[in-house]
């Protein structure tokens, strides 16, 4: 595998960690050095608690590209080259903060097109789960995933967001209409990406699909 790095990404509830685990699973059973880390780890190699909580002060998407630069000049000098699976950092942990807290309108594409350029030597490949009916998965399917008490949550801490309040969205409704501009940012920078990205429609339960897509396309 050419590949040093795999990255995961879709709207919450979409299946990244369990996909991210599944091919974790899958590389080491052949025998490829790998390391999985999902976005909350609290010693997350690029995307770090530290640097979240920062989300809301400018140049927000400059430091997380510094990030990405320091984290590609250590995985290019480790003599062991371990494949790195990333779930939710590339755009959940950085471009949904962009969104958040209204940095400028440009800043997620001004972001990504910077990482890409940080990350290309390691020769990144995508994952990227896509739920075609956002909205009917957002109200319905993933708040049965979650539970309500944890959709209340997110909805309570979406509502104290800047682009929430100069949106007006409150409740559960308004955190649907957030997820769903994120959703489409995250369309339209898969859409112009440089690097290779697998696209799976998550809709549905075939997941055997799923995974055999995914083992042909690990090859």
């Amino acid at each position: 595998m050419k590949t040093r790095l795999i990255l995961l990404e879709g709207i919450p509830g979409s299946g990244k960690t369990t996909t991210a685990e599944w091919i974790y699973q899958r590389l080491c059973r052949q025998g490829i050095d790998a390391e999985l880390s999902d976005e909350l780890r609290p010693d997350h190699p690029v995307i770090d608690r530290a640097l979240m909580k920062t989300g809301r002060i400018p140049g927000y998407g400059d430091r997380c590209v510094d990030r990405w630069r320091a984290f590609a000049s250590r995985t290019m000098n480790d003599p062991s080259p371990a494949v790195h699976i990333l779930e939710g950092c590339l755009f959940q942990s950085t471009v949904r903060f962009l969104l958040e807290h209204d940095h400028p309108e440009h800043e997620p594409e001004r972001y990504f097109s910077a990482t890409q350029d940080a990350l290309e030597k390691l020769q990144p490949r995508i994952v990227y789960l896509r739920q075609p009916d956002a909205r009917t998965f957002m109200r319905e399917q993933h708040a049965a995933r979650k539970g309500d008490d944890v959709i209340s949550k997110i909805a309570a801490y979406t509502e104290t967001t800047a682009i929430a309040k100069r949106h007006d969205w409150k409740g559960i409704s308004g955190m649907v209409e957030f997820y769903l501009h994120y959703r489409d940012v995250c369309d339209r920078l898969i859409e112009g990406s440089r690097f290779d990205v697998l696209r799976i429609d998550t809709s549905g339960d075939d997941w055997d699909a799923v995974r055999s897509d995914l083992a042909s396309w690990l090859v």
